[in-house]
């Protein structure tokens, strides 16, 4: 017998949620904080039950992603002193 597949709306375990960054990372939208960083950052919005509990944080250089940060949703917005990366190393 076979399983059932997964569906799209089964959310991810946390690790896997940040390894699907690996295809197409520019279908998760922009950051609310985008606007005062230097680079482009994005979001990945994850986690179990009806409302995404976590949020990864995550650049992407050439043909790199570099997640920034995960944190709870409920936190306070993020900014670029909290962010420990130089796009240009």
């Amino acid at each position: 017998m076979r399983p059932d597949p997964v569906s799209s709306t089964t959310p991810l375990p946390p690790h896997k949620a940040i390894y699907s960054l690996d295809t197409m990372p520019t279908r998760h939208g922009l950051s609310p904080e985008n606007a005062d960083f230097l680079y482009e950052i994005r979001e990945l919005l994850f986690g179990f039950g009806s409302r995404p509990s976590y949020r990864a944080i995550f650049t992407i250089q050439e043909d790199t992603v570099h997640v920034l940060t995960v944190h709870r949703s409920a936190q306070d917005t993020l900014r670029a002193e909290d962010i420990a990366f130089d796009p240009n190393e």
